[in-house]
């Protein structure tokens, strides 16, 4: 047998105390993260009460809400015999006895205590439960949406509900649904519902705005309009172009908002879109693309300012307007230019996407016909690779044909990225193929995206002269007209996306667009670049790079180019 010395055993014991010291402070640290909180709570099923009704328990504000039918909410009899049930945390005890709890009254307040004295009072909102309101009742009538959810700056959007009848409506009942896609697929996991709150009053309004769009920041509610940021509703309204929304109550379906009954499509049908239910169209049967006018949204104030939270304006019988046109099945819609006065719609296409699409069109009149069948938007594939005719109804039942023609535009491919690039101090010409280069940063212009901007290439140039590498955005300049360029990298757009009245920053596209045209001016040998269509006219940057390819300076960005050699 081995005996230890009294070295050793002092040795253990100073290692036990230390292990018996860890696991008391250990101890003492799981107690001390405990919370007095209450989980969980419902009424139980007894007595008069026909059904167990449970409650939500908000742990930031410690308020406990749960809705009591009518009949229960108004019997005091009933409300004196409630059975509560808790669910505690761990740890946790009620210090507030259930039989000194009188549910009579509202709010009731519990007191929960922790092992480790934490402590903590709930309050228990008591409501009456509303009623579900009718089909017919609550209607979608407007929808904006300006841009996509971006990296600072405002974010446009909002969806006006109108209420149809002659007295308020309590909305606690209804519940809006925002069904989920992502690049063209389908997220049920992210489906997102919220129940509305407040009240919209006879023949009113309710606008949910999203939290960063400024015009509605200031708006505070009227006699007939309702206005709620969607902060309260968890950005329920920021969304990219691609989902579907519903409005239910009680499990009945009463309105939708998109494609698919409010199911949402693997297309961008609500990119940069407006669209008004038409005037005098107040019954839901299901989705209906003609029942809405449907505009491009710009951005600007005046899209919305004279609509949102107004009634749509009465449309005379013989209107027939194509009001949009675009090709939604792309990573980036495209637009057509309509001419309403000549009838015809011209679309830019870019050779790379072929000539074979979907269409989605809109008018002020009734239905739109291609080849003796109603176009249905996002999937009425038509051939652009020559003009074709769409026929447009009134509501009165008298049309006109539109001729819809393409421009495409031809890029030079035949030409490999790699190779010797020459600093240039003259105009870029028709098809050179060229590099951007920020002199303040070393970073040339990349090829490559991250989080919401393009990644810029670390090199300082030796000279007049430079190597092409990896990750380097090689730029084929097609000419479109004096002093306009369209980018283009491997027969990609360049495309400014605006984020607000100033800024904006550069993606890479498949399609041109409003921000895919560029101005240049030079001096002495270092260029201005500024997206033409970005600026509304004014002297204001279109560009700016939030990941290594930092252009943003004051109103210019001054850039060296460089162009490949023949």
């Amino acid at each position: 047998m081995k005996f230890f010395s009294r070295k050793n055993i002092l040795t253990i014991s100073a290692v036990f105390l230390c292990l018996s010291i860890g696991f008391l402070l250990s101890s003492c640290s799981q107690s001390e993260d405990k919370y007095a909180e209450i989980t969980g709570f419902s009424f139980e099923k007894s007595g008069s009460l026909l059904q167990t009704v449970r409650g939500t328990v908000n742990q930031q504000s410690k308020v406990i809400t749960v809705y009591l039918p009518e009949y229960a909410y108004s019997d005091e009899d009933i409300r004196s015999s409630l059975k509560p049930s808790f669910s505690l945390g761990s740890g946790t005890s009620l210090s507030t006895k259930i039989e000194d709890m009188d549910f009579t009254a509202s709010p009731v307040k519990v007191g929960v205590t922790c092992s480790n004295g934490n402590t903590a009072t709930y309050k228990i909102n008591i409501l009456k439960e509303a009623a579900d309101v009718k089909r017919n009742s609550l209607l979608f009538t407007e929808y904006y949406s300006g841009q996509e959810a971006s990296y600072k700056g405002s974010n446009n959007q909002f969806i006006e509900i109108s209420n149809k009848t002659s007295s308020s409506i309590d909305l606690s009942s209804v519940v809006l649904t925002r069904h989920c896609w992502e690049n063209g697929e389908r997220v049920a996991q992210k489906d997102q519902s919220v129940k509305l709150t407040g009240t919209i009053p006879a023949n009113g309004l309710l606008i949910i705005y999203s939290q960063r769009c400024s015009y509605f920041a200031s708006k505070s509610d009227t006699v007939s309009v309702v206005y709620q940021s969607d902060r309260m509703y968890n950005s329920i309204i920021t969304t990219q172009g691609q989902d579907g929304f519903t409005l239910t109550s009680g499990g009945v379906l009463l309105d939708c908002l998109g494609p698919d009954n409010g199911n949402g499509t693997g297309w961008n049908w609500g990119v940069s879109k407006h669209i008004q239910r038409k005037n005098g169209l107040a019954f839901f049967r299901k989705w209906d693309e003609a029942e809405w006018i449907t505009e491009v949204a710009e951005n600007k104030d005046s899209d919305f300012s004279s609509t949102a939270g107004a009634e749509t304006a009465k449309l005379s019988s013989t209107a027939k307007d194509i009001t949009y046109f675009a090709i939604e099945n792309l990573s980036t819609p495209v637009y057509g230019s309509i001419d309403n006065e000549n009838h015809t719609v011209e679309v830019q296409l870019n050779d790379d996407i072929g000539t074979v699409h979907n269409i989605t069109v809109s008018t002020n009149g009734s239905y739109v016909y291609y080849n003796g069948k109603k176009v249905v938007s996002g999937s009425t594939a038509v051939d652009f690779a020559k003009p074709f005719t769409l026929r447009v109804y009134s509501e009165g039942g008298d049309t006109v044909s539109y001729t819809v023609t393409s421009k495409i535009i031809h890029y030079n491919h035949s030409k490999a990225p790699s190779g010797t690039y020459v600093l240039s101090t003259d105009y870029p010409k028709d098809k050179d193929i060229i590099l951007l280069y920020d002199p303040d940063s070393n970073n040339f212009l990349g090829s490559n995206a991250s989080g919401n901007g393009l990644l810029g290439v670390s090199y300082t140039p030796d000279g007049e002269e430079v190597e092409f590498a990896s990750g380097m955005a090689a730029l084929c300049v097609t000419k479109l007209g004096e002093n306009e360029y369209g980018l283009t990298y491997n027969g990609k757009y360049l495309v400014a996306e605006k984020y607000s009245s100033s800024t904006s920053a550069l993606s890479l596209s498949s399609s041109p667009g409003n921000y895919s045209v560029w101005e240049f001016s030079k001096s002495d040998g270092t260029f201005t670049l500024k997206s033409k269509n970005s600026t509304d006219g004014t002297n204001v940057l279109g560009i700016e790079y939030y990941s290594g390819f930092y252009t943003y300076k004051s109103y210019y960005c001054s850039l060296q180019m460089y162009v490949k050699k023949n």
